[in-house]
């Protein structure tokens, strides 16, 4: 799937920080895909979504989300599994 983003980084008044993310993705099958996608529970905007509130819960938290997916030796090898 072709994406694109941009990730921006701003302090606050108050000295904590913004994070403003801007993402695009085509998904295959143009539209068609993407309802079909959402469809069968596979919609890449709502896993973008989840995706960011783990990665913001980690930063705040220091502590990696219990349902973060791990390494495995074997995909630390560099081989993938499906």
């Amino acid at each position: 799937m072709e994406s694109a983003g941009i990730v921006r980084f701003g302090q606050n008044e108050d000295g904590t920080t913004s994070v403003q993310i801007t993402l695009s993705y085509n998904p295959p099958g143009g539209a068609i895909g993407h309802a079909l996608a959402a469809v069968f529970g596979s919609d890449p905007n709502s896993e973008i979504d989840a995706d960011l509130m783990r990665l913001k819960s980690m930063i705040e938290t220091g502590v990696q989300p219990h349902d973060a997916a791990e390494r495995t030796a074997t995909q630390s090898r560099g081989a993938t599994s499906t």
